[in-house]
């Protein structure tokens, strides 16, 4: 398969694959979050998860002797005391076509209590998208900062080709004769910078904190901490691990809608289909659980190093820091 170069797409079609490549990184994380066990053989648990995950809503149903799933059901028929349908009406991939009762011919699996979607990887995948084009700007602009002014259309012809070549990867411009005659610097009318700007490339360090600030805040969401290479002296071991409570309540309520769901299942079908957090996941909650516990408990966590060392690490490192800062 030709795939075209990415630098010869348009900037809104580039814009566009990094967004969806950012999307698909993120949405994989969300399909692994939990493990089904003993579903039937024609429920693909990654799909049940993408549609959960995608559309907020799955039907899970039977179909002659076969069960099946239809994303983003539609309740319908009366209304009970909430406003909710207590009927259903569901179109599978197929385009196959199924009615009943809600609890009684099938049951409508939700991917959390507000029964929505994974709106948040649309929000941080196009960030992601955006930092990435703001440096591969920043990038562009370290190799070459334009703004030359030609008097004359050969002029500007010239100057052009030599842009185009320093963008293209080659550190030097070739033009003709007399290309830069008549510019004068410093004019309200011409403008001309110098052809390179490496102290440009010192902006990329901020995107990428802004990058790795918007990866953590996402997967804090879920439960997990993001390791990163940026390094803040000042954060004690109770700072890093200080929003772990907060960051749990999503993912313990999207598996307690789940298993919710899977209960009704189970009692209308007569089946034993069980769902847990995966290994990753139940990893990270263990870990936790057992921070609280401790908490709990007055003690601190077992780092395996001594405790007189731990603290004169942190000394120094704080010496360190407020030697930086005064500098």
């Amino acid at each position: 398969i030709l795939v075209p170069h990415f630098d010869s797409l348009k900037p809104k079609v580039q814009n566009y694959l990094r967004q969806d490549m950012y999307y698909t990184y993120l949405l994989s994380a969300d399909l692994a979050m939990f493990q089904y066990r003993n579903l039937p053989d024609t429920i693909d648990p990654r799909y049940l998860e993408i549609f959960l995950c995608c559309f907020g809503s799955a039907l899970f149903t039977k179909h002659e002797d076969r069960y099946i799933l239809c994303p983003l059901p539609s309740r319908t028929g009366q209304l009970d005391q909430y406003g909710d349908g207590v009927d259903f009406e569901g179109v599978t991939a197929d385009g196959l076509t199924k009615t009943g009762r809600i609890g009684k011919d099938g049951i409508i699996m939700y991917n959390n209590m507000v029964r929505t979607p994974e709106i948040d990887n649309n929000i941080d995948s196009g960030m992601f998208s955006a930092v990435d084009t703001s440096a591969d700007i920043n990038v562009h602009l370290a190799r070459v900062a334009p703004c030359f002014f030609g008097q004359t259309s050969v002029q500007q012809k010239q100057i052009q080709e030599m842009l185009t070549n320093i963008q293209d990867g080659q550190m030097f411009g070739i033009t003709g004769k007399g290309t830069f005659d008549g510019l004068k610097v410093g004019t309200e009318a011409i403008q001309m910078f110098e052809p390179t700007s490496p102290e440009r490339a010192q902006y990329l360090q901020y995107l990428a904190e802004h990058w790795d600030q918007v990866q953590r805040r996402h997967f804090a969401r879920r439960g997990l901490a993001a390791r990163t290479s940026t390094k803040h002296a000042q954060v004690t071991n109770d700072e890093v691990h200080g929003l772990d409570c907060v960051s749990w309540y999503y993912p313990i309520a999207k598996l307690g809608c789940r298993q919710r769901d899977i209960e009704q299942i189970n009692a209308l079908y007569g089946l034993d289909i069980s769902v847990e957090f995966s290994d990753i996941w139940q990893h990270e909650y263990d870990a936790y659980t057992g921070r609280l516990e401790m908490a709990q408990a007055g003690t601190e966590p077992d780092t395996g190093q001594d405790p007189e060392q731990e603290r004169g690490d942190e000394d120094a490192e704080r010496s360190q820091s407020e030697s930086t800062d005064g500098n």
